[in-house]
């Protein structure tokens, strides 16, 4: 255990409760004005956040007092907040907890989901953009809040829907109540009796709201956060059949949440955290994720000792490239725009790190070339034509790596839509299903992307390091990945593209067994270190906001390499 963890374990026991929980809402709210956007984003969450510590909430707050807050995880998209509320909170649930997200279960992209308690529209936001194919669904009964949550997804178009209302059992008028610093309507069934004076909502049967929502498919995430209510709904639970993961925020009835919804046909658990805890129910037909179980004790520490060195070695890469272009977008060279081959890997998949693009971002960044005068052509066009001097034709065109599933579910229909060409380099071993996981596109899918016009080339095997191969390795490579595609797709590609690309990564000897293999066009990236005889590419990462993009098209990162 290091010093700083003794410390703040001798503070736990030596300082007053009250105190600790002072500390830590300054330490939290420190963290939320670091997820802002900008300096003017980051000076309204310290002051929202000051005053929520100075000046609790007394009434219940109007969606007109909202200031705007732009947010990193959302591309810089702005978010309305309100002092004084509850508001600031839930953007530290949201975008530094993460306690919003689905179990590790459901893995892969979502096409529907939705969330029972939206509140100002929060998770749905950060939903949206870690699932760039999903619709998504909100309901929230407080007038405020839904207000917010339709302004806070209103760039999301039809993908998102807010629906002001209440979700019961049934059709049903129920009573609500509030109280200060709640984070929505209380909500109780109304007795035989009546209401007396209490104010009341109608609520509707939440199977039909979720039905109407689908169109007949089951919701494939729903978030659960409306208080106590949980319970009611779930004890009359026969709506929840179209689902297939719930996952329900819980303050009581602890004991009953895992029998209510394995009596309801998931398989359930509880998750306790320090305030309450979430019930998380999956359906038995999900195939649970591998584990990566070990037993015995040293295997255990081998593997944690890794996990931690690998997990620590990608915090450092994505810290480098965040820190190096920021830089260079400021202060680097820069040359008239020219001709280029942009490299992506994936669009909306968070959890690649440095190689995921937002669908956001990625319509910002076709929006600025087209703005530059950019026309998009294949990459094998400017492979075969030198790149002209800068200033001169603009020609822009754009290749994704792997085969990740996100250029089936979200970059094929962006692009076809725009009628832009696009290239994807597929590692044949993933698409046979080698890395035991549905991240990557199956053969059937990839000729489907072929069949609609993608043009579909070689990236290996199984993505390895070539100068790390002997001879031979790097002939069965080549070869064989070349033949996985005249086998499953009936085409004889020309066109390799180097796994990592970078300057280290590439050998004479691999470039003559390439030529060999029949591929007259081997791309790279960077364009002034790429290996002779290479063509260069220009990366693209999760970082470039419309100036490291800009820097990017001008040349700012041409001898910039990624740190893998």
């Amino acid at each position: 255990m290091n010093a700083l963890r003794l410390l703040r374990r001798g503070a736990g026991r030596l300082l007053p409760a009250p105190l600790m929980r002072g500390i830590h809402e300054v330490r939290n709210r420190g963290r939320a004005v670091g997820r802002a956007g900008g300096r003017a984003g980051k000076l309204r969450v310290a002051l929202l956040g000051g005053q929520s510590l100075v000046r609790p909430e007394l009434e219940r707050p109007g969606a007109g007092s909202a200031v705007q807050v732009r947010v990193s995880d959302l591309d810089d998209a702005t978010v309305a907040l309100r002092p004084r509320s509850r508001d600031l909170k839930a953007f530290e649930l949201v975008f530094d907890e993460g306690l919003h997200l689905p179990p590790p279960e459901i893995d892969g992209p979502l096409a529907r989901i939705a969330v029972f308690g939206a509140n100002i529209g929060l998770p749905l936001a950060d939903l949206a953009v870690r699932y760039p194919s999903a619709r998504l669904l909100g309901v929230e009964p407080d007038p405020d809040n839904a207000t917010l949550a339709r302004r806070n997804v209103a760039d999301l178009g039809d993908r998102a829907t807010i629906v002001e209302t209440a979700v019961w059992h049934c059709d049903a008028e129920l009573a609500v109540t509030w109280t200060q610093d709640a984070w929505g309507l209380d909500l109780a069934e109304v007795g035989p009796g009546g209401a007396d004076d209490a104010e009341t909502i109608t609520a509707v049967d939440a199977g039909r709201l979720l039905r109407e929502f689908t169109g007949g498919p089951p919701v494939d995430y729903l978030l659960v956060n409306i208080e106590s209510a949980w319970y009611e709904l779930l004890r009359h639970g026969d709506w929840t059949r179209d689902v297939t993961c719930i996952k329900i925020e819980i303050q009581d009835h602890y004991d009953e949440a895992v029998p209510m919804l394995e009596r309801l046909g998931f398989r359930a658990r509880l998750e306790h955290l320090g305030w309450g805890a979430f019930a998380v129910g999956v359906r038995p037909d999900v195939e649970p994720r591998p584990t990566g179980r070990v037993t015995s004790y040293v295997e255990r520490a081998r593997h944690s000792s890794r996990w931690r060195r690998d997990a620590a070695r990608d915090r450092a890469a994505q810290a480098r490239a965040f820190g190096e272009r920021t830089v260079i977008a400021r202060t680097g060279r820069r040359t008239a725009p020219t001709s280029r081959i942009l490299c992506y890997h994936t669009v909306g998949m968070p959890s690649m790190g440095v190689n995921d693009v937002s669908l956001r971002r990625l319509e910002r960044q076709l929006e600025q070339a087209l703005d530059a005068g950019y026309r998009f052509v294949p990459a094998a066009e400017l492979a075969a034509d030198p790149l002209p001097s800068p200033g001169e034709d603009l020609r822009l065109a754009l290749t994704f790596d792997d085969g990740f599933r996100s250029i089936l579910t979200t970059v094929e229909p962006l692009l076809r839509g725009l009628g832009i060409p696009w290239t994807a380099f597929v590692v044949s071993g993933f698409a046979e299903g080698r890395k035991g996981h549905d991240d990557f596109l199956d053969w059937r899918e990839i000729s489907g992307l072929a069949e609609r016009g993608v043009t579909i080339a070689s990236h290996s095997v199984t993505h390895p390091n070539f100068r790390l191969l002997s001879g031979g390795q790097i002939v069965d490579e080549l070869e064989q990945s070349r033949a996985a595609l005249r086998t499953n797709l009936g085409l004889d590609t020309p066109e390799f593209a180097i796994p990592f690309g970078q300057s280290g990564n590439w050998t004479p000897a691999a470039h003559a067994a390439a030529e060999e293999a029949g591929y007259r066009t081997v791309y790279a990236q960077s364009v002034e270190r790429s290996p002779d005889g290479t063509v260069p590419r220009t990366f693209v990462t999760k970082f470039d906001d419309d100036r490291i993009f800009r820097a990017a098209l001008a040349g700012a990162f041409d001898r910039w390499e990624e740190w893998f």
